[in-house]
């Protein structure tokens, strides 16, 4: 990004209530980081949340601070593309959704039909207003005090699965979280056991990570096969996990392919932990 070119912070809020949350939150978060003209200044701790709206799963939420060159409307705009590309497809007024990116605040009010900032409904909600005040401070005269009428911040989501490497890295077990967030969490760890490899600067780009069954190491044989294809894991979130499919995204860098992919066994029971061994 030119530095001689005006840049203005924005705060973006995330919310997600569907599929591996975390990962889709971080997912987005390398996506926003990785845009021409934009720059990650902050990001906020993992908040977990009620739903506003019909009955549906909580919400993990978060904020995370840009300096971009680019306008209100313009960083709206690619915010919007971002979702898409992480699966979001719009439905039910305040239901559930993959991912959530809210503009919160920018550097200047704006209210047409498309936008407004502030957020109209910033007032009212603390899983937005918590996050925003751990990466902007200087606006606690603005939003402490509401808050604190709204009870105060919301609980801090879970701590993410824990991912333990055994047998020299044949064997990776991966414990915590739900299940779609434990094998996003499987699916990196696989990423990273092929790795290091170079960095790359290529942009990244977000590759559908799809199989039509519900069986785990089939999915993760997929995604096996797009790294041999020669793409780097950047990031990894599963949108759906049902019997009769599994769906994600790979957000990825191009590089040269592994010399050689291993075989997959895989232990998937209803509870923790899941167990990939590398055959």
């Amino acid at each position: 990004m030119d530095p001689n070119l005006r840049c203005r912070d924005f705060i973006v809020g995330l919310g997600a209530n569907l599929g591996s949350l975390q990962a889709t939150l971080q997912a987005a978060t390398q996506l926003l980081a990785a845009q021409p003209r934009c720059h990650l200044v902050a990001t906020s701790n993992l908040f977990d949340s009620a739903a506003v709206g019909p009955p549906q799963p909580r919400y993990c939420n978060a904020a995370l601070r840009l300096r971009s060159e680019l306008s209100a409307p313009e960083l709206l705009d690619t915010m919007l593309a971002i979702e898409a590309q992480l699966g979001r497809v719009r439905g039910e007024r305040w239901g559930s959704r993959v991912i959530d990116l809210d503009l919160l605040w920018g550097p200047e009010p704006c209210d047409t039909p498309q936008l407004r900032l502030p957020h109209p409904h910033l007032h009212e909600r603390a899983f937005a207003l918590a996050p925003l005040l751990q990466v902007a401070p200087e606006l606690a005269g603005a939003y402490a005090g509401t808050l604190e009428r709204l009870g105060g911040p919301p609980a801090r989501a879970a701590a993410p699965p824990s991912i333990k490497t055994r047998a020299g890295g044949s064997r990776l077990e991966v414990a915590g979280g739900d299940r779609p967030e434990q094998l996003a969490a499987l699916g990196m760890a696989l990423a990273r056991r092929l790795e290091p490899r170079e960095e790359t600067c290529s942009p990244l780009q977000v590759l559908p990570i799809e199989v039509a069954t519900g069986d785990a190491a089939a999915w993760l044989r997929a995604l096996l096969a797009a790294l041999g294809a020669g793409f780097c894991c950047v990031a990894l979130s599963v949108i759906e996990l049902a019997p009769d499919r599994i769906r994600g995204r790979l957000v990825a860098t191009t590089t040269a392919p592994p010399n050689a992919l291993p075989r997959l066994e895989m232990d998937w029971p209803m509870a923790a932990p899941a167990v990939l061994r590398l055959l």
